[in-house]
Order: C-alpha cells, then sequence, then structure tokens
C-alpha cells in the first residue's frame, strides 16, 4: 500500500479523532458553565389553633404548583442559572393550610369558580422571585426575595380579602460553595414566607370566622 496513501488515512483518523474530542469538550464546557440547583425544602407545622368549622378550597397559580427558574441578564462572569422549585412552594403553604383548617381541598387549575357560600377560596400566585449574587451585590451574601399574592373571597357572602406575602433570606459565602449558599438562602427565604403567611391569618382568623358564620 502506497505509503502516502498511509499518511493520508492516519491524518483522516486523526483529524476525526480530534474533532470527537472537541466536541466533547464543548458539551463539557456548555455543561460545566451552567449552574443547576433543586430546592427541596420542608417547613415545621405551624403551633395554632385550628378552625374546623371553616371548609376551605385552595386554588395553586402553576408556578406554586411546579416552578422553574431560568437566569437572565446576569453579569459576563457569572454562569446562568437554572432553579428547580418542584413543588416546594405548593407544600409551604399546604404545610400552613393544613394547620389552620380540617382538610382543605385543592382545586384543579382549571376548574370554574366556586360560588359556594360554605367555602372560603383561597388564590395563590407567585408574584415574584428575585435574587443577587456577590458579584452583582459587591458583598459576600447570596440574597433572596419572594412575594406571593393571596385572594380570600367568599361572593356569597360578599368577602373578598387580597394580601401580599413577602420572604427574604441571605447566605453569607463563608465556606460554603455558591451552590449551596444560594439554596440556604433560598430555603431561609421560603421559611421567613411561612412566618409571614401565619401571622396573617392568625390576624385576619377573627374576620375570616365572622363572614363564615
Amino acid at each position: 500500500m502506497p505509503k502516502k496513501f498511509l499518511q493520508r488515512m492516519y491524518k483522516i483518523l486523526m483529524m476525526n479523532a480530534f474533532n470527537r474530542i472537541v466536541s466533547f469538550l464543548l458539551v463539557v464546557v456548555i455543561y460545566g458553565c451552567s449552574q443547576s440547583l433543586i430546592v427541596n425544602t420542608n417547613i415545621p407545622s405551624p403551633l395554632v389553633n385550628q378552625v374546623d368549622n371553616i371548609r376551605v378550597l385552595v386554588n395553586y397559580d402553576e408556578n406554586i404548583i411546579n416552578y422553574q427558574f431560568k437566569s437572565t441578564n446576569i453579569e459576563k462572569n457569572e454562569s446562568p442559572w437554572m432553579i428547580e422549585f418542584n413543588d416546594s412552594h405548593k407544600k409551604l403553604f399546604d404545610k400552613i393550610l393544613n394547620g389552620f383548617f380540617n382538610d382543605p381541598i385543592q382545586m384543579e387549575t382549571s376548574s370554574e369558580p366556586l360560588n359556594d357560600n360554605n367555602y372560603i377560596v383561597i388564590n395563590i400566585k407567585l408574584d415574584k422571585f428575585e435574587f443577587l449574587t456577590p458579584s452583582l451585590a459587591s458583598n459576600d451574601k447570596y440574597s433572596v426575595w419572594l412575594k406571593y399574592n393571596i385572594l380570600l373571597t367568599n361572593p356569597e357572602r360578599e368577602y373578598s380579602k387580597s394580601w401580599d406575602i413577602t420572604g427574604y433570606g441571605e447566605q453569607e459565602t463563608a465556606s460554603l460553595n455558591q451552590n449551596q449558599a444560594l439554596i440556604n438562602a433560598i430555603d431561609l427565604a421560603l421559611r421567613d414566607t411561612g412566618a409571614n403567611f401565619t401571622i396573617k391569618m392568625e390576624e385576619e382568623m377573627e374576620s375570616i370566622i365572622s363572614v363564615m358564620e
């Protein structure tokens, strides 16, 4: 077999191998530059008195049931973030509402509004999720803000209340890696939301009970 032919075949094989290596490295770089987090926060049950004579229907926004955050407009020196909340928001509100009421019923998102004077309908929507990284805030902390809109209604009794419930959490990086620091800040923000929602429910419970009597 001619020597030139063998050299040519060797070069082709080497180029193919090189292209495969470059493609592999490109995939590694792309995946390596994307920062993915999974949130799995559990909060304790609230220490509150349960109301047995009020029936509750809960209508969760889609972002409460399964929320995924993808960062945009980040700093040039920062990689994109993808944060999977899954049903962490829903678990938060389920835990608190089950503390106050006996077996709240979750409505399907496609359900028609229920005009029943025996029920309070609680609509819960995630309004905002925002966070700052140390490079954006020029400090050594990850900071997280959450805001929810909560609407309580009973059209038959002409009752309607709208609340904005917020939560805040921050975590210094210290010896933590950036993923764990952000997860901790999110966890604190969710717990703060739970505390603020519980306080608001306790403040408004007498009004809710008086409407339903």
